[in-house]
């Protein structure tokens, strides 16, 4: 197929209301143009004649259950595409990611419904089978949907590859907006997954340079919206609420509702890490709301773990539990690793707050898997400093080793907060084994380290430490009363 064939088919997203299932299906074989006439069905081999007459019965036949999932409702689609990539009808094939999908009340064609519902794997299927078969142009389209998708799914290094190739590619054929969405692609994956926060500032901004350049107003929203993911990631919350409200405005002024959704609980979530949770919370509410009358799961979850984190910072846990515990059931059907590694281990932190530490630590031990997968280093502090701390009121030797590689690995980071937090779970162990003066000196050096006030983990810090204190002040007034006796 031609360059210009694929653009016909990328416009053709044509909306039509009020169908059910079946005129649904019809549209489609109408769309495909498949019309076999007797002649051609006499001439073909069984295997061929078995292929199509599949692809008709998923498009007119199937009836998904009313209680089926999403995936269900477009099952037909499904079966259809993979039968015609089976007889190399590759423009019919493509024209299935297309389709109308209003039937079930969507504004979306196939393949971005299957991404607002977070079936990552289905969009991978679907994009792998068409890629080399149209052209350099078609294949920016397909791996930026396959970085993206492989992203979601944890698969770093095929993310990267994919987004890689679709720059090289959008370079060559001087594709500006491709290029755009491949820096921003990379952009995501060097903030989200590795933490690497100048490489992806770095990448966003060559987003928003050349979306400036050719004024594509999205790009330069995703790359606005990237930089302030960028700057929250790596503990600059004054510079994430900076560009968070400015690319905010400009959802608002484009009717970008997606990225208003996205946003508006990014802003929120800043906030309540800042300690300014009676701001968070509204924002993050209406993350919830607005993702689910777009039934868009990913943003649905994200909210939920919103919520969670915010209300533990109330120390409201038993309601952030509950939050959490919605999240992890949407999270296990997206298939997420990351998502469920910061839900798991923000469970395991509200348990030991609530001094649950035998439970916490299962949650907490059920991450460390997931952190080696994803080559985590902000991860694998976050996860030794809190299994230290549950260690440490157990009285637990292990709990030292667990903290002397977290305050090796901030210091890499050159993370002040981190290491904060470090060296105050070394106080709380020193201050379990007995140490009390060393424990101490070392909650001093780790507020000196990083100031309480500057953040809702330093407040923590400093909760935890009064806390640790005053349970020890209590012991030894219980203990020289005891003497007295």
């Amino acid at each position: 197929m031609e360059f210009t064939d694929f653009k016909v088919i990328y416009n053709q997203q044509t909306m039509i209301d009020d169908l059910d299932f079946t005129t649904a299906g019809e549209l489609a074989i109408a769309n495909l143009e498949i019309n076999l006439m007797q002649s051609q069905l006499s001439t073909m081999s069984a295997w061929e004649f078995a292929h199509w007459i599949a692809v008709e019965n998923w498009l007119t036949d199937y009836t998904p259950d009313n209680n089926g999932t999403n995936l269900d409702k477009v099952r037909g689609y499904l079966e259809a595409f993979h039968h015609l990539c089976e007889l190399s009808e590759w423009e019919k094939a493509l024209k299935i990611l297309f389709l109308d999908t209003s039937f079930i009340g969507s504004e979306k064609v196939l393949h971005e419904q299957l991404f607002v519902w977070g079936y990552y794997q289905e969009q991978v299927n679907f994009y792998k089978r068409l890629l080399n078969k149209f052209g350099l142009e078609c294949d920016c389209f397909l791996l930026n949907g396959l970085g993206k998708a492989y992203g979601y799914l944890g698969k770093i290094e095929s993310a990267i590859l994919s987004h890689q190739e679709q720059l090289n590619i959008a370079t060559e054929i001087n594709n500006y907006v491709a290029q755009a969405q491949a820096h921003g692609g990379l952009g995501k994956i060097y903030d989200w997954q590795l933490e690497e926060h100048q490489k992806s500032i770095f990448h966003y901004q060559q987003q928003l340079e050349i979306s400036q350049k050719v004024h594509d107003h999205d790009q330069e929203l995703s790359a606005i919206s990237g930089i302030a993911s960028a700057y929250f990631m790596s503990l600059n919350y004054q510079q994430a609420i900076k560009f968070g409200k400015q690319s905010l405005l400009l959802a608002q002024i484009s009717h970008n509702l997606e990225k208003e959704i996205e946003i508006s609980g990014f802003i929120g979530i800043v906030y309540s890490q800042m300690g300014l949770v009676e701001k968070s919370i509204p924002l993050i509410k209406k993350q919830l709301s607005l993702s689910l009358q777009t039934g868009n799961k990913y943003q649905e979850h994200l909210a939920l773990s919103r919520l969670g984190i915010s209300y533990a910072n109330l120390q409201q846990y038993e309601i952030g539990i509950e939050y959490f515990q919605e999240a992890l059931k949407i999270i296990d059907v997206l298939g997420d690793p990351i998502s469920k590694y910061r839900i798991l281990l923000n469970m395991g932190v509200i348990y030991a707050q609530l001094g649950k530490y035998v439970l916490s630590l299962e949650f907490l031990l059920a991450t460390f898997n997931i952190v080696r997968i994803m080559d985590s280093k902000l991860g694998e502090i976050h996860y030794r400093i809190n299994i230290a701390f549950c260690y440490s009121f157990l009285r637990q030797p292990e709990a030292f080793e667990h903290l002397q590689i977290a305050i090796n690995l901030a210091k890499n980071l050159k993370s002040s907060e981190l290491l904060g937090l470090s060296f105050a779970g070394l106080a709380n162990y020193y201050w379990h084994q007995g140490n009390y003066i060393y424990g101490l000196i070392l909650i001093i050096k780790s507020f000196w380290i990083h100031p309480p006030w500057k953040s809702i983990n330093g407040r923590i810090m400093l909760r935890s430490a009064i806390k640790v204190i005053s349970n020890s002040v209590m012991f030894w007034k219980k203990d020289e009363i005891s003497s007295k006796l």
